[in-house]
């Protein structure tokens, strides 16, 4: 497993997320031994398993 880092443009939202869950526009990150972080109206993401980083385009 993989710590994977998420991104809004140049910004660093999250680094070492051990996993993500999306629904209904609520991108959920968990971080071993951290309060999972919740990010409200996300329309759209692309996951790079290649660089395992998560990009939030919108």
């Amino acid at each position: 497993m993989c710590a994977i880092t998420v991104r809004r443009g140049e910004e660093v939202v999250a680094e070492e997320v051990v996993e993500f869950r999306y629904e209904d526009g609520v991108l959920r990150l968990k971080k071993f031994f951290a309060e999972e972080i919740v990010l409200e109206n996300v329309k759209r993401f692309v996951w790079r398993e290649k660089d395992d980083t998560l990009h939030i385009l919108t």
